[in-house]
């Protein structure tokens, strides 16, 4: 928490290091996030034997009604008594067979914003200390770069640095030599041609977009999935804005409804 002296020198505007949300964490030494998952599944399924899991596999439907799922690539339907999603709330409803018109009037209603970034590698080490800009100025054609490397040194050879670069359009060619240029400027690198290469990556449901339709629409779809057996959670699946966080204390939510389902018995 900050102090008096440092709650008025922010309002005078002066730079006050060490505070924020995400001031201080905690990340795997050696590759990635994927880290956090993979124990989960060590300690979770793996101890398990009438585990069946499934990785790379889409769900092409669900039938509320029958209380069943159909995954890709499998004939068959399987029943399920508690469905927990994390798929974007908009993919869900798509794959539903023949849900209600308000669910699908519901679903119309919402909105998120896409868009595309850069993965950049560089010949030479980042000469900022930073982890994120924002970048307000429209000269700029990003509005965001972030240094992997600076949060977590293993995510770039000795001598080289990754960085992400968000980008303000989402459509069209990708400017790289222009990119290049602008990070130079921005500080970000030391000349443009430190780019070794770059790879464009996009995000469709990258934010959800709060408007006024928000709050009912979500209210609507979720509590008729819940009501079908369905616990769609998570960033993209309760179609909300949180942290990695948020959305474990949601899984371990999502776990405990799904074990008082079966408790219930039948298909609930």
């Amino acid at each position: 928490m900050p102090d008096t002296a440092q709650l008025i020198g922010g309002a005078i505007g002066r730079a006050q290091e060490g505070l924020g949300y995400n001031a201080t964490f905690l990340y795997p030494r050696a590759g990635g996030i994927d880290a956090l998952p993979r124990a989960l599944l060590r300690a979770g399924v793996s101890g398990h034997a009438d585990a069946d899991l499934r990785l790379e596999t889409d769900v092409e439907a669900v039938d509320p009604r029958g209380r069943r799922v159909k995954l890709t690539g499998e004939p068959d339907w399987r029943p399920y008594r508690a469905l927990i999603s994390t798929i974007p709330l908009p993919e869900l409803v798509r794959r539903l067979v023949k849900p209600p018109p308000a669910i699908v009037e519901a679903a119309a209603q919402l909105r998120w914003v896409r868009w595309r970034y850069l993965n950049v590698a560089t010949r030479a080490p980042a000469p900022v200390d930073y982890h994120w800009v924002y970048v307000p100025e429209p000269r700029f054609p990003f509005f965001r770069v972030g240094v992997f490397s600076n949060a977590a040194p293993s995510m770039a050879p000795p001598g080289r640095a990754s960085l992400y670069v968000e980008l303000n359009d989402r459509t069209g060619p990708i400017d790289l030599a222009d990119v290049a240029r602008a990070l130079a400027e921005l500080g970000a690198i030391a000349r443009p041609d430190d780019v070794d290469f770059a790879k464009a990556r996009e995000i469709e449901y990258a934010y959800v977009v709060f408007d006024d339709a928000h709050a009912a629409a979500t209210a609507t779809l979720l509590g008729w999935l819940e009501g079908v057996g369905v616990r769609s959670c998570g960033r993209y699946g309760a179609w909300i804005y949180n942290s990695m966080e948020d959305s474990m204390l949601q899984g371990q939510a999502a776990a405990r409804w799904a074990l008082t389902q079966r408790a219930e018995g039948g298909h609930g």
